[in-house]
């Protein structure tokens, strides 16, 4: 009975363990947005997602001071570029439950533009996106050889397009 219950419980954490390897399941606003950002990219991207920089993890980066992102641009309007208290604790709350994950299996046929190796000036790592306000819009971070920062990405004729970057640190 015992080797019975040795062998279930190896399987079970073997069946756990692949699941923990796997690629991060994204509903297909984030797949859509997270293709967009890596088709758009002049850098290539690193393979892997990240949840933390500068030993922060980044839903703590990601602070009020951040949401003014209607200041970047004059084409951003006042209400599409303000980010409300809700969708802030949404968008904080999203980045404190990802965890790093495999970009590249996340997106298919844009293999040439992502990196297995960290190239200075060449390779840009990112966190996979948060969409929020009903699939039009969406943040995601980004560190690269001179700093990190949010982007703002809105949905217009079906297409994910940056309208927006704040920095968090820079060299």
């Amino acid at each position: 009975m015992k080797i019975f219950n040795v062998k279930y419980l190896l399987v079970t954490i073997s069946f756990f363990s692949i699941l923990s390897c796997s690629s991060t399941r994204l509903d297909k606003p984030s797949k859509e947005a997270l293709k967009a950002i890596v088709k758009h990219s002049s850098n290539k991207i690193y393979y892997e997602s990240i949840t933390s920089d500068i030993g922060k993890p980044l839903d703590t980066l990601f602070e009020e001071e951040l949401t003014d992102f209607y200041l970047c641009t004059p084409t951003v309007e006042d209400v599409t570029g303000k980010i409300s208290v809700e969708e802030l604790a949404y968008i904080k709350e999203k980045f404190r439950l990802q965890s790093v994950g495999r970009i590249d299996r996340s997106v298919t046929g844009l293999h040439s533009k992502m990196s297995k190796k960290h190239l200075p000036h060449k390779t840009e790592t990112i966190s996979f996106p948060v969409v929020f306000r009903g699939d039009s819009m969406a943040v995601y971070y980004y560190r690269n050889t001179y700093g990190g920062g949010f982007n703002l990405l809105q949905k217009k004729n079906d297409e994910w397009q940056m309208i927006c970057s704040k920095s968090v640190w820079a060299e």
